[in-house]
């Protein structure tokens, strides 16, 4: 058996390692790698020997640090590669122009994203639901906001203190016109949510994680539960409240009609964010927008109002009314509510000539 190393061999071997050290910081590692390795395996071989063989190697190292070095630079050291046999008959293989078609399918991709189309849009769809979980807060917030302004607004337009005539039409249409304005404001917390979420987009979309459709159309898709539930907590608190056309077909409708009030609400205040790109210069052109969609809803200015006060300025300013979607929003609500039986027997003349 192998006879261990004393004390006094193991503070010489310490002092050996020490010289190699230095070996290494002069620059003759493989020297040294070589020393060390060797001295390894005759420590499996026979302890004793040990100290005797650094002694021996060690000497041979600390003579070679006296040599003088050569730099060599990165140039020189490719120029020397080239001209070897091995880099010319690198070049000769890479010089031969390369077959694709005998190619493996998975060593070169031929497309700039790894997956398809629907594993984009599934996976894009993921991360979206994950991102909604992470802000549920907002929308839970949303939610109760909205049902306790419907709260509001059903007690102040209440069915009681509203008859079918052409005095009350006038209440009807404000209160269809508020349910408007509160929709479309109820998406504009939408706009700070896209802005903080553009950075990390634009990031994974110039690396080729997935284009720009594959991360819209599932932001799209899972808005419209949002919406839906928007519109149906206001349709099913304020319809019948308020005392509209009691025919369950133009319930539905008018909560269509809100899902698609919200909806475009919401996509319009994404679309500002990712043009604009920063929250002051996003909210600066959402309230600026909201203003414009206001004013040529129709509603605070009459069309033919709008159209006569233009008149004289610029004639195509009234194409805001047809550009605004508040407009087909507030029309298609009216149309709803006015084009039922019970205000075809309402005499509308007192309304429209109200001199007489």
């Amino acid at each position: 058996m192998a006879q261990l190393v004393g004390n006094d061999e193991i503070e010489s071997l310490r002092v050996e390692l020490a010289e190699i050290g230095r070996s290494l910081i002069w620059g003759h590692r493989f020297s040294a790698i070589a020393l060390v390795s060797e001295a390894f395996q005759l420590l499996i071989n026979n302890n004793n020997c040990i100290v005797g063989y650094l002694k021996e190697r060690s000497s041979t190292i600390l003579h070679q640090t006296e040599q003088s070095c050569n730099y060599i630079s990165a140039d020189m050291f490719s120029k020397k590669f080239k001209e070897s046999p091995f880099g010319k008959k690198l070049d000769e293989e890479l010089s031969k122009p390369f077959s694709k078609p005998h190619s493996h399918k998975n060593a070169i991709s031929f497309s700039n994203y790894s997956l398809s189309k629907w594993a984009l849009i599934r996976a894009c769809m993921s991360g979206e639901l994950l991102l909604m979980r992470w802000n549920s807060f907002i929308y839970v917030f949303k939610s109760t906001h909205l049902v306790i302004i419907a709260s509001v607004a059903m007690t102040v337009f209440l069915q009681t203190r509203m008859n079918v005539d052409a005095i009350h039409a006038n209440y009807y249409l404000g209160a269809l016109f508020y349910a408007v304005i509160i929709l479309f404001f109820d998406g504009f917390p939408e706009l700070s949510l896209t802005v903080r979420r553009l950075a990390v987009f634009y990031k994974q979309r110039d690396l080729y994680f997935y284009p720009a459709w594959a991360y819209a159309i599932p932001a799209t898709i899972l808005k419209v539960p949002i919406s839906l539930s928007s519109a149906l907590i206001w349709t099913s608190l304020t319809y019948y409240v308020i005392g509209y056309s009691p025919e369950a077909g133009r319930f539905f409708l008018q909560c269509i009609l809100f899902l698609a009030l919200h909806l475009a609400a919401t996509s319009m205040f994404c679309f500002l964010a990712s043009v604009f790109r920063t929250a002051v210069a996003s909210t600066t052109a959402g309230s600026l927008f909201v203003l414009f969609v206001l004013l040529f809803s129709g509603f605070i200015i009459p069309k033919c109002k709008l159209s006569c006060c233009l008149q004289p300025l610029i004639t195509w300013l009234k194409w805001g009314f047809w550009v605004s979607p508040l407009t087909y929003g507030e029309v298609g609500l009216a149309l709803n509510e006015f084009l039922a039986p019970r205000w075809q027997k309402v005499e509308w003349f007192y309304l429209l000539n109200p001199s007489l």
